[in-house]
């Protein structure tokens, strides 16, 4: 009997292998079964789906819709944007998806949502966002905002932030956009005597051939708002 349903477990394997071959993705799992037109997989899932790779305990595959159901450990990468979580489904074919909560990863820059989903093609829409360079598990700064977009995967926005410091909300600001590659979410903290509390945040960067510019918005507890502004022109005898 256990050969018999080792061999059936095989041909389904072999199956489910046949179809992928002339697919436009890569499915690899210690335990495969092609069954009603579906894959199940689980066991240390890797796949490639179009630009997209997934790791995942557990994945449903529906070929004929391009739909993907992922459970358990998920980590998910498509060009710059890393998302990792414990549900998702992801059409592969439309690059759609509802993401569940999750963290991404953008370089120095993570963002914590308690949902995302995907409202076009390179465009999402974050709720409760956290969004932070601190690499603790708890860290010790972040932005925080109800709701957020992502576009192209690097360009992010919001309305109504709060800056935490310790836990506390201290600052507001009305709106913030920047990229995440470039600018991110950097950011210096503390507190001075005469300042009060204070933060600096990047708020936008450019680099180009000859000139690099850097904003930053400075908040202070005690003196109010400023504003940063540094231009530097590189040479040939030095990086600036």
């Amino acid at each position: 009997m256990i050969k018999i349903r080792l061999f059936l477990m095989s041909l389904m394997a072999g199956m489910a292998g046949s179809l992928l071959a002339d697919s436009p993705y890569e499915l690899d799992a210690m335990r495969i079964i092609y069954t009603n037109d579906l894959i199940y997989a689980s066991g240390g899932v890797t796949g490639r789906f179009n630009q997209a790779e997934v790791w995942a305990d557990r994945i449903i595959v529906d070929p004929a819709q391009g739909e993907l159901s992922l459970e358990g450990n998920i980590f998910f990468e498509r060009d710059a944007m890393v998302w990792s979580g414990d549900k998702l489904t992801y059409n592969y074919q439309t690059e759609e998806g509802d993401f569940g909560p999750a963290k991404m990863v953008f370089g120095a820059a993570q963002l914590k949502a308690d949902r995302v989903e995907r409202l076009e093609k390179d465009t999402f829409l974050l709720k409760d966002v956290r969004a932070t360079t601190c690499l603790l598990e708890k860290p010790h700064y972040y932005l925080y905002t109800s709701e957020a977009i992502l576009e192209q995967n690097q360009i992010f926005s919001a309305r109504h932030l709060r800056v935490h410091v310790g836990g506390v909300p201290l600052f507001y600001l009305p709106y913030l956009k920047g990229s995440l590659d470039r600018s991110g979410l950097g950011a210096e903290v503390g507190y001075r005597g005469s300042m009060g509390a204070f933060s600096k945040l990047n708020i936008g960067e450019y680099e180009g051939d000859t000139w690099r510019n850097r904003s930053r918005l400075h908040l202070y507890s005690k003196r109010g708002v400023g504003f940063e502004q540094v231009l530097n022109r590189k040479t040939d005898r030095s990086d600036l």
